[in-house]
């Protein structure tokens, strides 16, 4: 029963991360050149768009398999094991990027960026946790 009730909220969780990732997916894919003039105070040569629209693709393809295991309604604790690196993997990168590199963003970027940092740290821990608990 608890771990339906777990389940239950996790799904939640994902139909909201989904959204999230659905919108940025396509921001990134289809207008990095945006995406790059609403993040950076100083135009960033080095930082191809392409980067970008791949970056957007990942979101894209993540939100698919998103909304595949929304509509099944159901998560395994493969899947969990597999949310869970897809969160944490990127907290790693962006956390050496966001302190390592002297990245010229605007101030509400850079808050953004720590906020939905810690957001996939958390996520990824939770997802974690969940598939522990079933194996």
């Amino acid at each position: 029963m608890k771990r339906n009730l777990l389940i239950r909220f996790t799904l939640k969780v994902i139909f909201a991360d989904m959204i999230l990732n659905w919108i940025l997916g396509v921001l990134f894919a289809f207008s990095p050149i945006l995406v790059k003039s609403w993040t950076f105070y100083q135009k960033l040569e080095w930082l191809p768009a392409w980067l970008l629209v791949l970056i957007g693709l990942g979101f894209l393809v993540f939100a698919a398999w998103q909304t595949r295991i929304l509509i099944r309604n159901k998560i395994s604790p493969r899947e969990l094991i597999f949310a869970s690196i897809m969160a944490l993997g990127p907290v790693i990168f962006l956390t050496w990027f966001l302190l390592f590199l002297s990245l010229p963003l605007f101030p509400i970027v850079r808050i953004l960026l720590w906020t939905g940092n810690l957001y996939m740290l958390f996520l990824g821990i939770w997802y974690l946790l969940l598939a522990r608990k079933n194996p």
